[in-house]
């Protein structure tokens, strides 16, 4: 299957995910690096990498001229309001930090996920955000370097963490995905965001569900992104899982900027 060749040619770097096809990272990266400005490496099960797999990594890297984004594990509890889960989440953030360092990533992507507990009452809903304060400090403290920390909008209005974004100069990862499967405002987050947002994960929705091809994308939502990304210079991560998903998402923003042989 043959993929439009957008690398290198529009105003921010344009990426995908390390799992287009079912391989390893490296056969992705040999994949995709001829194609695209930039590797989202997921690391969602979180699982650490070795050494070996690190310096591989590198070494294509280079050799493709790629930049590379990490998207840091999910489900660790930084906002637990057990202190030891916590900072055993704060290790471990930190060990995938500083074992992908050798990458020199543009951004590492951060979830702050909410409890077990959906209840979304002040009282609970402060006691998390103290918590995550918490291990932010501890994260701060051992060397976390914030301007290349990019918070993910999850399943909750990021206006909730905006202090903690704020307080720590914390960046934004603006996943218009999740921004539509909760019919949300694209142009208002945009906008409230602008000067925070260094990666975008673009996907659409399929059957009620998020990450397939932006083809799926409306034409009002694809009309706010488009005039975002028209003055936008940071990382735009196509956040697909297949060859299929991915080949059409570059076709349509291949469509949306003309210029682009």
């Amino acid at each position: 299957m043959k993929l439009p060749r957008l690398k290198g040619k529009l105003p921010f770097r344009i990426g995908t995910t390390s799992y287009i096809i079912p391989a390893d990272v490296a056969a992705n990266i040999c994949l995709l690096g001829s194609f695209v400005d930039e590797i989202e490496l997921v690391l969602y099960e979180g699982f650490l990498p070795s050494r070996e797999e690190v310096l591989l990594w590198g070494s294509l890297k280079r050799e493709y001229n790629l930049q590379i984004n990490v998207h840091l594990p999910m489900a660790i509890p930084l906002g637990d309001p057990d202190f030891k889960l916590r900072r055993k989440g704060c290790d471990k953030m930190l060990q995938f930090m500083e074992r992908l360092n050798p990458l020199e990533p543009t951004t590492y992507i951060l979830h702050l996920e909410q409890n077990g507990n959906r209840d979304t009452g002040n009282e609970i809903r402060n006691e998390w955000i103290n918590c995550l304060r918490d291990s932010l400090n501890v994260l701060r403290e051992r060397g976390m370097n914030p301007d290349k920390c990019a918070v993910e909008n999850l399943n909750y209005p990021l206006s909730w963490i905006e202090d903690l974004i704020n307080d720590f100069h914390l960046k934004v990862c603006l996943d218009t995905g999740h921004l539509l499967l909760q019919g949300a405002n694209l142009h208002y987050h945009f906008e409230k965001y602008r000067d925070k947002i260094i990666m975008i994960h673009l996907h659409g929705l399929s059957g009620g569900l998020d990450h397939s091809s932006i083809t799926d994308v409306s034409e009002t939502a694809w009309k706010d992104i488009c005039g975002f990304l028209e003055n936008y210079f940071y990382g735009v991560s196509l956040e697909v899982f297949s060859l299929e998903d991915l080949r059409s998402s570059l076709e349509k923003l291949k469509r949306a900027f003309p210029w682009v042989e």
